[in-house]
Parts: C-alpha cells; sequence; structure tokens
C-alpha cells in the first residue's frame, strides 16, 4: 500500500468514527449535535457582524437555499419553487412544499430586502422567521382540517323527495348522515365528509408550532457544510437559527438588477422602444396600474408594488371558474340550512361561532388571502401586490397562477376583473384597451428585466475547497470500485475559473474520485447511466472531502437474444416505478426512473444474437421493470416485463415479442 493510500486510509478510518460518534451523541443528548454555541447572532444582530463575517453568512445561505436537506424531507431546496432562472419564483400554478401541492404559488424573493413581510398574505414579518418555522415543521395541513377533510367541496346531494323533520331519528342513515331540509320539496344531506370540508375552510390555515431538529441534524451530521459554517459563525454546529440567518442573509443580496426602463427615466431615450413608451403611459394614466404597482424609488430603482394587500378579485373568479353552479347553490343551500335548522347542538354551537359571520357559499370556498391573518372581514381575499421587477421572466401570473401570459393579465385588468366579487377594490374599475394597447403594455413590462440574473455571486467564495474528494459507495456502504461516475455543475453559477460542463471520472481501487471544484456552488456525483436528475450526492464547493451513498445494490447483467437480422442496440433503457415522493407530479402521476443496460459484447448463435448487458439496480426503486427494447421500423419501442434483481444473469428472449 502507497503512502497516499495509507493516509487517505487512515483519514477515511477518522472521518467514519467521528460520524458514529456524533450520531450516537445526538441519540443520546438530541439537543447536544445542533446546540448553539454561546453568543450565537441571531437574525436581528446580522448589521452587529463584521463584513467578512456578513460576506460568510450571505454565501453559507447560498449554498444552503439550494440544498434540498435544508428542508424537513430533505427532498426539496428553497430554489425548488424560487428558482433564480425563473425569477425567483415557481413555473407551475401551485407549488409543492414536503407536505404536497399548496393552495399557492410562490411569490419572488427579489428586492425581499425591502418587503416587510413574506407570503401572499404577509405570514412572515422577516425571511428568516419563515425558514425557521419551515424547516421545523414535522406536518402541515393545507387548510387546518382534520385528516380526514377532503380538499376539494365534495359532491352535494340534492333529493326531491317532500319534507322531512331532521330532527326525526328515522330521518337519519344508518351511517350517520343527517337530512336537513331547506325548501319544501328538497332536501340536502349532509355527510361527515361534507361536514369536515366546510368546517376545515373556516378554520384558518394550521399554525403548528413543531420544535423538530431534524434538519440541523441531518445536515449536521453529513457534515457536507461543516467547513461553511465555521467560515460564517467560528464553529461548525448547525442549529435551525443559524440556517434562518444564513438563507435571510442571501435573499437580501437578491436585487433587482439594472434594466432598459431605468436607462430610459436617466435620460437615455432609444433604451425603450416607442410601443413601450406607450405603454409606459398607459401604466402610469388610463390603465391606472400605477396605484398599486408605485415607481416610488428605492435603491436608485423603480419598485414597482406598494407592499400593500389588495383584492383584485381572482380568488372569487377562481370558484367561479371551478365549481359548478349547481353545486354553488346547494352548498348556498347547505349554509343557510345549517343557521336556520341548527340540527344539533353540537351543530347549534358551531353555527352561531363559525358560519354566522359568512354572506356566501363562494366566500366559504374562496382562498381568503390576508383574512386568514387578520381575521379582518374587510381584508378578505387580499393579496400583497408583487414587484413587477423581471416579470416577464417568472409565468404564470397571480397567487393561483390562473393567468398564463402577460396579456391574459392585462386583458384582466383591462376587463374589470372580477366585478362579480363584493369585495373587489373599488380602484379596478377596468380600461379600455384595443389590441395595440395590450401590446403595449406588455412591451413596458418587459423593460422591466434586469439586463442580468439577480442574485449572481459576485465572486468565488475564499472557502472553496482547493479540490474534492468523494468515496463513491453502494447502499451497503461497500466501495464501488473502478465504476464511471460522472460530475456535473449544480446549485448556482459562480464566475471565475473551474469547469461549466459535466466531466466523467473513474474511481480508484478503494472507491475514491477527486476533482477541483466547478464554476458553481456545488458539484452533483452520480453513477454513470444514472437518468435520476436529482441523484447521486450534491456536494457544496466548500467541502474538501466526503462519503457519496448511491442508491444501487449491484450490477445487474441480461442477456438478449435478437433475430439473426436485427440491428442490436447499443444500449437498454430499463424502466422503474419510483418509491419517492419527491417524483410524483401535480396530478398525482408517478413517472418513471431509467436504468440504462450497456452492451458489452455480442455472440452469434445458430438460433439468433446474443447480447450482452449491464447496468446498476437501484435501491429506491419497484423491482417490477419494463425493459424497453427499440425496434428499427417502428418509433414504439417493445416493452418487456421484468423483475429485477441484482448479481444475477437474466435471459429475455425478444424475438418471441416481435412476432
Amino acid at each position: 500500500m502507497s503512502h497516499t493510500q495509507r493516509v487517505r486510509r487512515a483519514a477515511w478510518t477518522t472521518g467514519c468514527v467521528l460520524p458514529a460518534v456524533l450520531i450516537l451523541a445526538a441519540m443520546l443528548l438530541p439537543g447536544l449535535a445542533v446546540r448553539a454555541d454561546a453568543g450565537d447572532i441571531t437574525p436581528g444582530q446580522m448589521n452587529k457582524i463584521t463584513p467578512a463575517q456578513r460576506e460568510a453568512r450571505i454565501e453559507l445561505g447560498r449554498r444552503l437555499f439550494f440544498e434540498p436537506h435544508a428542508s424537513p424531507s430533505g427532498l426539496r431546496a428553497c430554489s425548488s419553487c424560487h428558482d433564480p432562472e425563473h425569477g425567483f419564483s415557481d413555473p407551475e400554478a401551485l407549488s409543492a412544499d414536503d407536505f404536497g401541492i399548496t393552495r399557492r404559488r410562490s411569490q419572488t424573493i427579489l428586492d425581499g430586502a425591502r418587503n416587510p413581510s413574506a407570503h401572499w398574505d404577509g405570514e412572515f414579518e422577516t425571511v428568516a422567521a419563515l425558514v425557521s418555522k419551515r424547516i421545523s415543521l414535522a406536518r402541515r395541513s393545507l387548510w387546518a382540517s382534520g385528516p380526514t377533510a377532503p380538499p376539494t367541496l365534495p359532491p352535494i346531494v340534492l333529493e326531491d323527495s317532500g319534507t322531512l323533520d331532521p330532527r326525526d331519528p328515522h330521518n337519519r342513515l344508518a351511517d350517520g348522515t343527517v337530512r336537513v331540509t331547506k325548501f319544501e320539496k328538497a332536501r340536502v344531506l349532509i355527510t361527515p365528509e361534507l361536514m369536515a370540508f366546510v368546517h376545515s375552510r373556516l378554520r384558518p390555515p394550521s399554525t403548528l408550532t413543531s420544535t423538530s431538529q431534524r434538519v440541523p441534524r441531518r445536515i449536521h451530521t453529513k457534515g457536507l457544510y461543516a467547513e461553511a459554517f465555521q467560515a460564517a459563525f467560528g464553529t461548525a454546529g448547525v442549529t435551525t437559527e443559524r440556517i434562518a440567518t444564513a438563507i435571510e442573509a442571501y435573499c437580501k443580496t437578491v436585487e433587482a438588477t439594472r434594466a432598459p426602463i431605468e436607462r430610459y427615466l436617466s435620460g437615455q431615450e432609444d433604451a425603450i422602444s416607442e410601443s413601450a413608451k406607450r405603454g409606459l403611459s398607459l401604466f402610469k394614466g388610463r390603465a391606472g396600474c400605477i396605484e398599486c404597482h408605485t415607481m416610488r424609488e428605492a435603491g436608485g430603482k423603480p419598485r414597482f408594488t406598494d407592499y400593500a394587500f389588495h383584492n383584485t378579485g381572482i380568488a372569487w373568479a377562481k370558484v367561479r371558474r371551478e365549481h359548478p353552479e349547481q353545486q354553488i347553490e346547494r352548498l348556498g343551500m347547505l349554509l343557510e340550512d345549517i343557521r336556520l335548522k341548527q340540527v344539533s347542538s353540537r351543530i347549534r354551537k358551531r353555527a352561531k361561532s363559525r358560519l354566522g359571520p359568512l354572506q356566501g357559499p363562494v366566500q366559504l370556498l374562496a382562498d381568503r388571502g390576508r383574512a386568514d391573518r387578520t381575521k379582518n372581514p374587510s381584508d378578505e381575499r387580499h393579496f400583497k401586490t408583487p414587484t413587477l421587477r423581471d416579470v416577464a421572466l417568472r409565468p404564470p401570473y397571480m397567487h393561483d397562477g390562473s393567468l398564463r401570459t402577460l396579456e391574459d393579465v392585462v386583458n384582466y385588468y383591462a376587463d374589470g376583473c372580477c366585478d362579480e366579487d363584493p369585495g373587489l377594490d373599488k380602484r379596478l374599475k377596468g380600461f379600455e384597451a384595443s389590441e395595440q394597447d395590450v401590446k403595449d403594455l406588455v412591451a413596458f413590462l418587459d423593460t422591466l428585466t434586469g439586463e442580468t440574473r439577480a442574485g449572481l455571486a459576485p465572486t468565488a467564495w475564499d472557502w472553496r475547497a482547493a479540490s474534492h474528494q468523494v468515496r463513491i459507495v453502494n447502499g451497503d456502504r461497500v466501495p464501488l470500485t473502478d465504476v464511471r461516475v460522472v460530475v456535473t455543475p449544480g446549485g448556482d453559477t459562480l464566475p471565475g475559473e473551474g469547469a461549466h460542463a459535466s466531466i466523467t471520472l473513474r474511481t480508484d481501487e478503494e472507491g475514491w474520485i477527486t476533482f477541483a471544484p466547478l464554476a458553481s456552488t456545488h458539484a452533483r456525483v452520480r453513477l454513470e447511466h444514472d437518468a435520476d436528475p436529482e441523484g447521486g450526492l450534491l456536494v457544496p464547493d466548500t467541502c474538501k472531502e466526503t462519503l457519496a451513498v448511491m442508491p444501487v445494490e449491484g450490477r445487474v447483467k441480461i442477456i438478449a437474444t435478437f433475430p439473426l437480422t436485427s440491428e442490436i442496440p447499443k444500449t437498454l433503457v430499463v424502466h422503474h416505478r419510483s418509491s419517492d415522493f419527491r417524483r410524483v407530479t401535480t396530478d398525482g402521476v408517478q413517472p418513471s426512473l431509467e436504468t440504462h443496460l450497456a452492451r458489452t459484447g455480442i455472440e452469434r448463435k445458430t438460433h439468433g444474437v446474443e447480447a450482452h448487458y449491464e447496468g446498476w439496480v437501484r435501491t429506491d426503486v419497484d423491482k417490477q421493470v419494463l425493459l424497453h427494447v427499440p425496434r428499427a421500423r417502428d418509433k414504439t419501442p417493445l416493452r418487456i416485463p421484468l423483475v429485477f434483481r441484482h448479481g444475477r444473469v437474466m435471459r429475455v428472449d425478444v424475438k418471441s415479442f416481435m412476432r
């Protein structure tokens, strides 16, 4: 064994023992591994630290912003919903968090240092408060409903068979369903499911106070950010407060960059088009956009928001769009029945305290917005005015993502919004807009996009490692030797030297690879042919040495027999069903992962051509798979079912499936 190998093995042994000791300590003393040091600086004390400490916390926050492990599930980073390449917002209409699809899309964090609150409804006063709450939660309910409450309005059954007294026990179904009478010849059936839905919508969103230490303990134990926390806080300890402080410090640096509109307002006449100039006149004049999207300057740039809360009718329109008129009418009957009849003492108590203030069924179904926080009826369906900086980068629009393009937004306001909403902002009366007016307003909005992307690091951090050493092991911690590993840029883009494209390396006899930091905050390390874009390990550029546990059990070999005249494919693709919920899409479809099997040899036999393929067997997928075999004359491949097991040689007669 060489000297280098002995030194590396000694370091590896120390690296294994120390985390084990820390994990044991964390089990015995849950607060030990993540205990805040005496004198730890809180988010409110950021201005008291030195410039070097401030820079270190910004750079640590930049890396944690892209780190999935800084979330309860360990699967979703801040950037998952605040994508820098999408104006720091979400390309999806509704954003997903660690617990599922939420009821709103993420608002941009652009110019957040001047924003007096976070979220569409102003739920949090600071980004640090938001981060602290999010990473400390063990669970969350979208509407504060119980586990049995449905997320959408259940069908309401209306029967037409005369009058029944709901207080009569003979008029109750066997499962406890209550029949409620409104009119002489109509009755609404109130099921437990329907009542659970109604009462869940009458309660404000859950305000859980969980103090889970799962996130800081996970980040501390993995050790990937030890050097970064050392630079930012003086020790490698990880706490919720430190994570929140760092992410808030970074978010405050995400400011809109100079845009054509600034150049025009400073006197450069040719900075924007004639169409955009007409759009600016409309914006400030007939369209009235400037009343809420004010152009008062902050930091030398117009803000294009008043950071106030307004009812634009979007929540009301969403209810009308998604619920049939018949269901809304029946829900109105139901609410009035509950008030008037007060079916039982249990419902009577709830009717007085919770159903009394309601004006109608649409209010019940609509997102309450700011009123969820203030409990003030005048704040019903009010949402914060977002900044228009970089607005062209971040479709779809509005809090529910219901307007697909800027043209849709302009037309919505021109048409007077949803004037059916009794709480609609009185200033939103609509305005006359020709097709050219709409184009001019959109042309103006395009001039608000910065000429460089917001939030980019000005320089590479001095605490970047000179090189990364990563040991690749399988799920049983057995080193994967002499295997090809792909390293790709991850996280955010950085200036300066470093690889901008992926590199391919081969592990040595002990499973190690060594590479220089890329031109990014992170490097994603994964096995070759792993088609999972979020697979492998995300290594921050400050980490010098770590362990990468790949979700594989071992290798599988397949011998596929093709007809003698067939073209033998170089690669076969196996499709799996993932057991990881992060890959479930918003419509509940669980897409498949792919394993690529590389051809390793060909043998011609009398009965056909035997092609040998090899690949990895993953641990995070269903072992029932579909082998996709391409066909020369047909774009649709053959789909052959298999049961994947590592360490086996599997024979597949492709000829029989081609008949």
